[in-house]
């Protein structure tokens, strides 16, 4: 994974691993050898982005947060969803401005209900819920506080490995993040 761009979000499924940057998809085998990588991963919205949050899959989709994000606000916030062996664009579903979703920092997809979730980590009221893409909110609760990261960065980016029975955590290490810029 020695790409010159460090990852932010990591996903798994049969055998793969789908890796984001805040402007790249990559395509991994179970060794982590390269199999594809989009570098121009914007190309065909309609509304501007230039920024992918967290990453999800489901049957060899990729379910992608994207916005504009500029000092600490996003904007534009949509599902995009790409296909998972060439990471090429397929379709994208805007998220609606009223329900108070500031940010995409997270997504997962509930393959039993069909229902895409996202979260945002904006320090405010907003934080506190998950949204999903049938547009109702619910309150979350807290089920475990990173307290064992001591060094400053960012928590953004869980997955399963079900193959090795891994629970997987990407932190961003060594930069302080101010308004989501480090």
């Amino acid at each position: 994974m020695e790409r010159g761009t460090v990852p932010f979000f990591c996903c798994f499924e049969r055998g793969h691993y789908w890796v984001s940057g805040s402007g790249t998809l990559a395509k991994y085998d179970s060794n982590w050898n390269l199999i594809a990588e989009n570098t121009n991963p914007f190309e065909g919205y309609t509304l501007e982005v230039n920024h992918i949050g967290d990453i999800d899959v489901y049957n060899n989709e990729l379910y992608l947060g994207v916005e504009y994000f500029m000092d600490g606000e996003g904007k534009n916030i949509q599902v995009a969803v790409y296909d998972g062996d060439d990471l090429k664009l397929k379709r994208v579903f805007p998220f609606r401005h009223d329900t108070g979703q500031l940010e995409c920092s997270g997504i997962a997809v509930d393959p039993d209900s069909h229902t895409v979730y996202m979260t945002s980590w904006i320090d405010d009221e907003s934080s506190g819920y998950l949204y999903s893409d049938n547009k109702e909110t619910g309150r979350v609760s807290l089920e475990k506080t990173f307290d064992d990261v001591i060094q400053q960065g960012e928590i953004e980016g869980l997955t399963f490995d079900e193959d090795h029975e891994q629970f997987l955590l990407l932190y961003n290490r060594g930069a302080r993040i101010v308004a989501g810029m480090p």
